[in-house]
Protein backbone atom coordinates (compact mmCIF):
# COMPACT_ATOMS: atom_id res chain seq x y z
CA UNK A 1 0.00 0.00 0.00
CA UNK A 2 1.29 3.42 -0.93
CA UNK A 3 1.86 5.92 1.86
CA UNK A 4 0.99 9.51 1.05
CA UNK A 5 2.82 10.87 4.08
CA UNK A 6 6.00 12.89 3.58
CA UNK A 7 9.21 10.95 3.16
CA UNK A 8 10.94 10.09 6.44
CA UNK A 9 14.28 11.06 4.91
CA UNK A 10 14.26 14.25 2.92
CA UNK A 11 17.71 14.45 1.32
CA UNK A 12 19.44 11.09 1.47
CA UNK A 13 23.10 11.80 2.17
CA UNK A 14 25.10 9.24 0.23
CA UNK A 15 28.72 9.08 1.41
CA UNK A 16 30.87 9.65 -1.63
CA UNK A 17 34.40 11.05 -1.33
CA UNK A 18 34.51 11.68 -5.08
CA UNK A 19 32.22 14.67 -4.63
CA UNK A 20 34.80 17.07 -3.29
CA UNK A 21 33.79 20.71 -3.56
CA UNK A 22 33.96 21.96 -7.14
CA UNK A 23 34.24 25.57 -8.16
CA UNK A 24 33.77 26.07 -11.88
CA UNK A 25 33.87 29.75 -12.75
CA UNK A 26 34.31 32.90 -10.76
CA UNK A 27 34.23 33.25 -7.01
CA UNK A 28 32.10 35.96 -5.47
CA UNK A 29 33.19 39.40 -6.48
CA UNK A 30 35.21 38.30 -9.51
CA UNK A 31 34.45 39.30 -13.09
CA UNK A 32 33.01 36.79 -15.53
CA UNK A 33 34.52 37.41 -18.96
CA UNK A 34 34.31 41.13 -18.28
CA UNK A 35 30.82 40.83 -16.78
CA UNK A 36 29.86 41.22 -13.13
CA UNK A 37 28.06 38.36 -11.41
CA UNK A 38 25.77 40.79 -9.58
CA UNK A 39 22.69 39.98 -11.67
CA UNK A 40 21.71 37.18 -14.08
CA UNK A 41 21.44 37.72 -17.82
CA UNK A 42 18.09 35.97 -17.79
CA UNK A 43 15.96 35.08 -14.77
CA UNK A 44 14.62 31.54 -15.20
CA UNK A 45 13.46 31.20 -11.60
CA UNK A 46 10.03 32.64 -12.39
CA UNK A 47 9.45 30.28 -15.31
CA UNK A 48 6.86 27.61 -14.61
CA UNK A 49 6.58 24.06 -15.85
CA UNK A 50 4.63 23.41 -19.04
CA UNK A 51 1.12 21.98 -19.20
CA UNK A 52 1.32 19.88 -22.30
CA UNK A 53 4.49 18.78 -24.06
CA UNK A 54 7.41 21.19 -24.27
CA UNK A 55 8.88 22.06 -27.65
CA UNK A 56 11.79 19.62 -27.40
CA UNK A 57 13.45 20.65 -30.67
CA UNK A 58 13.35 24.41 -30.06
CA UNK A 59 14.50 24.14 -26.45
CA UNK A 60 17.45 21.91 -27.34
CA UNK A 61 18.55 24.24 -30.14
CA UNK A 62 19.50 26.76 -27.42
CA UNK A 63 18.87 29.84 -29.57
CA UNK A 64 16.17 31.54 -27.52
CA UNK A 65 13.98 31.04 -24.49
CA UNK A 66 10.41 29.84 -24.87
CA UNK A 67 9.43 33.40 -23.92
CA UNK A 68 11.24 34.74 -27.00
CA UNK A 69 14.37 36.26 -25.41
CA UNK A 70 17.62 35.44 -27.13
CA UNK A 71 20.07 33.32 -25.20
CA UNK A 72 23.57 34.45 -24.28
CA UNK A 73 26.47 32.81 -26.14
CA UNK A 74 26.98 29.23 -24.97
CA UNK A 75 30.69 29.99 -24.44
CA UNK A 76 29.74 32.16 -21.45
CA UNK A 77 28.16 29.23 -19.64
CA UNK A 78 31.42 27.80 -18.29
CA UNK A 79 31.90 30.83 -16.04
CA UNK A 80 28.37 30.87 -14.64
CA UNK A 81 28.21 27.48 -12.91
CA UNK A 82 29.29 26.82 -9.32
CA UNK A 83 28.96 23.38 -7.71
CA UNK A 84 29.33 22.88 -3.97
CA UNK A 85 28.69 20.06 -1.50
CA UNK A 86 28.51 22.04 1.73
CA UNK A 87 25.07 20.57 2.54
CA UNK A 88 26.54 17.14 3.14
CA UNK A 89 28.27 14.30 1.39
CA UNK A 90 26.47 13.46 -1.81
CA UNK A 91 24.06 16.40 -1.50
CA UNK A 92 25.15 19.04 -4.00
CA UNK A 93 24.13 22.65 -4.52
CA UNK A 94 24.53 24.03 -8.03
CA UNK A 95 24.35 27.79 -8.58
CA UNK A 96 23.66 28.99 -12.12
CA UNK A 97 24.52 32.68 -12.01
CA UNK A 98 23.52 33.28 -15.60
CA UNK A 99 19.91 32.14 -15.14
CA UNK A 100 19.37 32.90 -11.44
CA UNK A 101 18.76 29.27 -10.52
CA UNK A 102 19.99 27.35 -7.50
CA UNK A 103 19.68 23.59 -7.69
CA UNK A 104 19.70 20.79 -5.15
CA UNK A 105 21.07 17.58 -6.59
CA UNK A 106 21.21 14.18 -4.88
CA UNK A 107 22.70 11.59 -7.24
CA UNK A 108 21.36 8.07 -6.81
CA UNK A 109 24.92 6.78 -6.57
CA UNK A 110 24.48 3.29 -5.26
CA UNK A 111 22.08 1.31 -7.42
CA UNK A 112 22.35 -1.59 -4.95
CA UNK A 113 21.17 0.61 -2.11
CA UNK A 114 18.48 -1.05 0.02
CA UNK A 115 16.27 2.04 -0.11
CA UNK A 116 16.86 3.65 -3.54
CA UNK A 117 15.10 6.78 -4.73
CA UNK A 118 12.14 6.10 -7.00
CA UNK A 119 9.90 8.32 -9.11
CA UNK A 120 7.19 8.24 -6.44
CA UNK A 121 9.70 9.25 -3.75
CA UNK A 122 10.52 12.42 -5.67
CA UNK A 123 6.89 13.16 -6.47
CA UNK A 124 5.86 12.83 -2.82
CA UNK A 125 8.76 14.92 -1.64
CA UNK A 126 7.94 17.88 -3.86
CA UNK A 127 4.27 17.59 -2.89
CA UNK A 128 4.99 17.70 0.84
CA UNK A 129 8.11 19.86 0.98
CA UNK A 130 8.10 23.64 0.69
CA UNK A 131 11.05 25.53 -0.73
CA UNK A 132 11.79 23.24 -3.69
CA UNK A 133 10.08 22.32 -6.93
CA UNK A 134 10.70 20.11 -9.92
CA UNK A 135 12.34 21.78 -12.92
CA UNK A 136 10.78 22.18 -16.33
CA UNK A 137 12.39 20.53 -19.34
CA UNK A 138 13.69 23.95 -20.41
CA UNK A 139 15.34 24.57 -17.05
CA UNK A 140 16.83 21.07 -17.05
CA UNK A 141 18.34 21.58 -20.51
CA UNK A 142 19.85 24.90 -19.38
CA UNK A 143 21.51 23.15 -16.43
CA UNK A 144 22.79 20.24 -18.53
CA UNK A 145 24.27 22.68 -21.07
CA UNK A 146 25.91 24.75 -18.34
CA UNK A 147 27.49 21.78 -16.61
CA UNK A 148 28.79 20.46 -19.92
CA UNK A 149 30.32 23.83 -20.77
CA UNK A 150 31.90 23.95 -17.31
CA UNK A 151 33.55 20.58 -17.94
CA UNK A 152 31.49 18.83 -15.27
CA UNK A 153 30.24 15.25 -15.58
CA UNK A 154 27.80 15.40 -12.66
CA UNK A 155 24.87 14.31 -14.82
CA UNK A 156 26.15 10.86 -15.64
CA UNK A 157 24.97 8.68 -18.55
CA UNK A 158 21.68 6.87 -17.88
CA UNK A 159 20.76 9.31 -15.09
CA UNK A 160 16.97 9.66 -14.92
CA UNK A 161 15.00 12.63 -13.56
CA UNK A 162 11.37 13.47 -12.85
CA UNK A 163 10.43 16.88 -14.26
CA UNK A 164 7.64 19.29 -13.41
CA UNK A 165 6.04 19.46 -16.86
CA UNK A 166 2.58 17.86 -17.11
CA UNK A 167 1.93 16.40 -20.60
CA UNK A 168 -1.66 15.54 -19.65
CA UNK A 169 -3.96 15.11 -16.69
CA UNK A 170 -2.15 13.13 -13.96
CA UNK A 171 0.79 12.65 -16.35
CA UNK A 172 4.45 13.32 -15.62
CA UNK A 173 7.47 13.98 -17.83
CA UNK A 174 10.64 11.99 -17.20
CA UNK A 175 14.01 12.65 -18.85
CA UNK A 176 16.96 10.30 -19.15
CA UNK A 177 20.47 11.06 -20.34
CA UNK A 178 21.00 8.60 -23.17
CA UNK A 179 23.98 6.28 -22.85
CA UNK A 180 23.39 4.21 -25.96
CA UNK A 181 21.68 1.51 -23.92
CA UNK A 182 18.15 0.18 -23.94
CA UNK A 183 15.50 2.75 -23.09
CA UNK A 184 13.29 2.44 -20.03
CA UNK A 185 10.86 -0.23 -21.19
CA UNK A 186 8.51 0.52 -18.27
CA UNK A 187 7.75 4.01 -19.58
CA UNK A 188 6.26 5.45 -22.78
CA UNK A 189 9.05 6.92 -24.91
CA UNK A 190 7.99 10.14 -26.68
CA UNK A 191 11.32 11.76 -27.62
CA UNK A 192 14.39 9.70 -28.49
CA UNK A 193 18.05 10.81 -28.50
CA UNK A 194 17.36 14.53 -28.75
CA UNK A 195 20.73 16.32 -28.73
CA UNK A 196 21.33 19.53 -26.80
CA UNK A 197 22.96 21.88 -29.31
CA UNK A 198 26.77 22.10 -29.24
CA UNK A 199 27.04 19.36 -26.61
CA UNK A 200 27.36 15.57 -26.78
CA UNK A 201 24.31 15.18 -24.52
CA UNK A 202 21.41 13.11 -25.89
CA UNK A 203 18.09 13.01 -24.05
CA UNK A 204 15.30 10.47 -23.98
CA UNK A 205 11.92 11.72 -22.74
CA UNK A 206 9.06 9.63 -21.37
CA UNK A 207 5.50 10.10 -20.14
CA UNK A 208 3.84 8.18 -17.33
CA UNK A 209 0.62 8.76 -15.43
CA UNK A 210 0.37 8.57 -11.66
CA UNK A 211 -1.14 5.08 -11.69
CA UNK A 212 1.70 3.85 -13.88
CA UNK A 213 4.28 5.33 -11.51
CA UNK A 214 2.84 3.29 -8.67
CA UNK A 215 3.00 0.13 -10.75
CA UNK A 216 6.71 0.55 -11.57
CA UNK A 217 7.73 2.23 -8.31
CA UNK A 218 10.77 0.06 -7.54
CA UNK A 219 11.89 -0.55 -11.12
CA UNK A 220 12.87 2.95 -12.23
CA UNK A 221 15.46 4.60 -10.01
CA UNK A 222 16.07 8.33 -10.29
CA UNK A 223 18.43 11.04 -9.18
CA UNK A 224 16.86 13.81 -7.11
CA UNK A 225 17.05 17.21 -8.81
CA UNK A 226 15.15 20.25 -7.55
CA UNK A 227 15.12 24.01 -8.01
CA UNK A 228 15.51 25.75 -4.67
CA UNK A 229 12.91 28.50 -4.27
CA UNK A 230 13.44 29.23 -0.57
CA UNK A 231 16.67 28.10 1.08
CA UNK A 232 15.31 28.98 4.52
CA UNK A 233 12.65 26.30 4.11
CA UNK A 234 15.35 23.64 3.72
CA UNK A 235 16.97 24.27 7.10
Amino acid sequence: MQDDQGLPRIWRRVPNPDFATQRNGAQKGEQLDGRSNVSPLFDMLGMTAVRGLPNFAAICERRQMSTGERLAPATWRSSSIEVDNRRGRGVLTIADLEYNLTWLYVPNQNRAELDPTTLLDVLRLTTNRHGVRLPSFEQFVALAEGLNRAGSDLLSPSSTFLLGDKPGRHEHLIVQIDAGRQELAELKLIEKRRRISDTPILLNCYVANSARLQGIDNRVLVDQLYIIEDEAALI
